[in-house]
């Protein structure tokens, strides 16, 4: 469990995902406001409640795929993703960061 610890943190495509779904927070908060200004906190709540289920359920689904691509782009590319999914025989075989030696 401690080996896995120290290999998971936020790397480039976390980041871009989680400001991602701060983007989303942000936007969906000031469309809110906007409809709060035209139609007030009752009106505002109620287009909300009409749009937020599908809106919400897509967004969460966009979020997702663009984070399992970053991901996917880090483990080709042999970053942290990847080091997630070495073996302890790759570990043992090249130690230097799990790069293949030149022989």
């Amino acid at each position: 469990m401690q080996n896995i610890r120290q290999h998971l943190h936020f790397i480039w495509a976390d980041k871009i995902a989680l400001g991602a779904v701060v983007l989303a927070l942000f936007l969906t908060g000031m469309l809110w406001l906007l409809a709060a200004l035209a139609a007030g906190p009752a009106g505002a709540n109620h287009v909300l409640g009409s749009i937020s289920q599908s809106v919400a359920l897509d967004g969460f689904i966009a979020v997702a795929v663009l984070w399992v691509a970053l991901r996917a782009i880090d483990y080709l590319r042999g970053g942290s993703t990847h080091k997630l999914f070495r073996t302890a025989r790759d570990i043992a075989t090249h130690p230097v960061g799990g790069k293949l030696a030149a022989h």
